[in-house]
């Protein structure tokens, strides 16, 4: 949960005003149970972090049905 609070992207402001729908993702994986999600790099890639293994594959499943959507399920380096 620690990791949460330092998730930032300073590109994410300027992608997301032009591309709506990341924004859209990213309050769908926290609905779906991610305890943050943010855009990696310069998109458009986005991610949630989930506490557990289940959870991530509910939403992953979830996930799927959007449109044009790839969705994986990994787990940290070194775990």
């Amino acid at each position: 949960e620690g990791v949460v609070r330092l998730l930032h992207n300073d590109l994410e402001s300027v992608t997301v005003g032009r591309h709506p729908e990341l924004a859209e993702l990213k309050a769908r994986l926290i609905s779906l149970g991610a305890a943050g999600a943010l855009m990696s790099g310069s998109g458009p890639t986005v991610f949630g972090l989930f506490a557990e293994e289940c959870s991530a594959r509910a939403a992953a499943e979830a996930l799927a049905e959007v449109a044009g959507a790839r969705v994986f399920v990994v787990e940290p380096v070194g775990n």
